[in-house]
């Protein structure tokens, strides 16, 4: 054995350490299987005594609680952040099944930062309640933004250095920060849906062209798209009648009632005044058609004097 060319110690325990082996002769049956390298003894206690060895414990690696339960652990300590877990880490008191390398032991494991692990509430906010919040200050520049964030109109939990802190969190460019810079709509990062919606009803639009009007004026902020219907094809479009919270919907996808039924309601109006008129009054249902002789052509329609019972 000693003739073979093995892998030094530290290296060839990075492997052993890496199967979760929990006791020597787990290791030996490993060995036997036939899948252990061959660069690595099976009598690894004998082979690197004088070599590095420092017992079983440590060749097969300590045996840390799983990661949930090591952080329930942490944030029963009360610690504000990573100084002072460092500082209990070195201290002595920190339990041998607690990892004082947190970090890294549980880097695949659910591992998302010092505070999650310490229970430390975020300091900043997610970076797309962040970026919603920025994109209504309406802010243009860098300089705007360095005035804004020596003034009071800046949160304390929304980050002067968003490209930092954000970088590995949905962070694209300060124009997408701002709300200003150009990205294709198939990219673009508009509000969701009902979000979007609730903005616009509050402008006070009233038809598809007045629409159309505004969004052609450069108005518009850039989470909210100009095309909307292409924007939210499939998260919730509903048409620009839902859109506008007007309730118009197009003509030809009305859901009217059955010529009969229409007609004895307007027979039962007994009406005073012109069909045209009453349609103007905003009295009639959206079920009715203001032109009945369109949508019933082939359903039974036998003029204007049948349709009103005269």
């Amino acid at each position: 054995m000693s003739r073979r060319k093995y892998l030094p110690y530290e290296e060839a325990r990075l492997i052993a350490r890496s199967l979760n082996l929990k006791s020597y002769d787990e290791w030996l049956a490993y060995s036997e299987s036939g899948r252990k390298p061959d660069n690595i003894p099976a009598s690894a206690r004998h082979y690197y005594i004088g070599r590095g060895w420092a017992g079983v414990r440590d060749w097969l690696g300590p045996k840390y609680r799983p990661f949930e339960d090591a952080g329930n652990f942490a944030k029963s300590l009360g610690l504000a952040g990573q100084r002072e877990w460092e500082e209990y880490s070195r201290s002595g008191a920190r339990p041998r099944d607690i990892p004082g390398s947190s970090d890294s032991q549980y880097t695949d494991q659910g591992w998302v930062g010092f505070r999650d692990w310490l229970g430390v509430p975020p300091r900043f906010r997610s970076f797309e309640d962040a970026r919603s919040f920025v994109w209504t200050l309406g802010i243009k520049s860098g300089e705007e933004w360095s005035k804004c964030c020596k003034s009071s109109g800046r949160p304390s939990d929304i980050p002067a250095s968003p490209d930092t802190v954000y970088g590995h969190q949905g962070w694209d460019s300060w124009g997408d920060w701002f709300g200003t810079g150009y990205v294709s709509t198939s990219r673009r990062k508009f509000w969701p849906y009902e979000d979007a919606k609730t903005f616009v009803r509050e402008l006070g639009i009233k038809t598809g062209r007045e629409w159309i009007q505004h969004a052609k004026s450069g108005k518009l902020p850039a989470y909210i798209p100009k095309s909307p219907h292409m924007a939210y094809k499939d998260k919730g479009w509903a048409g620009y009648g839902d859109w506008l919270g007007t309730g118009t919907i197009a003509h030809r996808k009305r859901e009217w009632a059955p010529f009969e039924e229409a007609r004895a309601f307007v027979r039962s109006l007994h009406l005073k005044v012109t069909w045209r008129k009453y349609c103007k009054s905003g009295e009639r249902p959206i079920n009715i058609p203001t032109d009945p002789a369109r949508v019933y052509k082939d359903q039974g329609w036998a003029g204007m004097p049948d349709w009103l019972g005269k």
